[in-house]
């Protein structure tokens, strides 16, 4: 998991995908938590480990366990509109 340094999103990466939380400014994490994320898609990328946001938020980075793992850039340009 990570929270974008505005503290206004966090993604959530699991086996089964990425999720994407949203939180207004007048709302704790708990409450934006409790709604339901926006899933974003993600290649198949085997033994994913984890997510961070890119420096400015409009992109995420996976990577998996290993040597060699792959880093996978997500773009959230779109994400914030939804």
């Amino acid at each position: 998991m990570d929270i974008a340094a505005d503290d206004s999103s966090a993604l959530i990466l699991t086996y089964r995908g990425v999720y994407f939380y949203s939180r207004n400014n007048d709302e704790n994490w708990s409450a934006a938590f409790r709604r339901p994320p926006l899933e974003l898609l993600l290649r198949r990328i085997r033994d994913v480990e984890s997510i961070t946001f890119g420096p400015d938020t409009s992109h995420a980075f996976v990577t998996a366990e290993g040597r060699n793992a792959p880093i996978v850039r997500i773009d959230l340009t779109g994400v914030f509109n939804q």
